[in-house]
């Protein structure tokens, strides 16, 4: 999606910009596939996928520890169980 240059390169910088605005095949490339890459990344479905992923491993997680403290009192002895 993009021409890459050093750090602190003026003169690579400067370099890559004549060489998109000299070459419009390669402009619309890069264009086109930003594009495609912003929407694919950045889109609704994306970031909704991206919150339940989170929220599913927060729930595995905290619902490890939180099954394994009910089986426990709080000061880790083992709670009676009722027959």
């Amino acid at each position: 999606t993009g021409l890459l240059v050093s750090p602190k390169a003026p003169q690579e910088l400067a370099g890559a910009i004549l060489t998109i605005l000299r070459d419009g095949d390669l402009a619309q490339k890069m264009g086109r596939s930003g594009r495609e890459k912003a929407e694919r990344c950045y889109s609704m479905q994306s970031y909704a996928r991206n919150i339940q992923d989170i929220i599913d491993e927060c729930i595995f997680e905290h619902g490890t520890k939180r099954h394994k403290n009910r089986s426990a009192g709080m000061d880790g002895e083992k709670k009676l169980e009722r027959k």
